[in-house]
């Protein structure tokens, strides 16, 4: 568990979240690609945060569709996601 107090979410022109993530150094790459892509970002206490995933399209937007000129397989990433126990030590995926 993290001690963290505030976090971020990532969203697209069209308002939907398409990223969230707890204010500690280790997510500091992934929220650094989201201003990358142009995503605006908002930092709101970790309650917040959980609180806009409850919005209807959180992590679910509708306006990305596959024949979408936003989506190409070019700027398509798919993304393995590293698991960390309550210490912090990196899980390894069984």
């Amino acid at each position: 568990m993290s001690d963290a107090t505030h976090g971020y979410i990532a969203r697209r022109s069209c308002g939907c979240i398409v990223g969230a993530a707890v204010d500690i150094p280790r997510n500091g790459a992934e929220i650094g690609r989201w201003v990358k892509d142009g995503l605006a970002l908002e930092r709101k206490t970790v309650a917040e945060v959980r609180a806009a995933l409850s919005e209807p399209t959180a992590m679910r937007c509708p306006h990305l569709r596959s024949d979408s000129l936003l989506v190409t397989p070019a700027s398509v990433r798919v993304v393995q996601p590293t698991l960390f126990d309550p210490q912090g030590r990196k899980v390894q995926k069984s």
